[in-house]
């Protein structure tokens, strides 16, 4: 074999050589990018569930307060009412006045306005 021949033999055989690790290569990072994806996905979705589960948490716990606040806001005004009634049944006459007062303070108010 001549020099040449030889060395465009070798070179040949290193190409393929280096075709062969490449590719070897490419499928080894072929499968690391899969892996990746897949352990990505996979907290991301673990992620969704932590937030779904917070939202659900953060709502009862918004949900519960606000029960807890329109039941208080029903026993003061019916203490209020209870209270407004004590004082009606104590003085019928004034209260009638007064009544009748901020009826017609009212009812200026609106003259006013037209």
């Amino acid at each position: 074999m001549s020099t040449t021949t030889k060395e465009t033999v070798e070179k040949a055989i290193t190409d393929v050589a280096t075709d062969v690790e490449l590719r070897k290569e490419f499928a080894e990072l072929k499968d690391q990018v899969v892996s990746l994806t897949k352990a990505l996905k996979q907290k991301g979705d673990q992620e969704t569930q932590n937030v779904k589960q917070n939202i659900k948490e953060n709502y009862d716990h918004a949900r519960e307060k606000a029960i807890e606040h329109l039941h208080h806001a029903q026993e003061v005004g019916s203490e209020g009412i209870d209270k407004v009634g004590g004082k009606v049944k104590e003085n019928p006459f004034a209260s009638l006045l007064i009544a009748f007062g901020v009826g017609y303070l009212v009812s200026k108010s609106f003259k006013k306005d037209e």
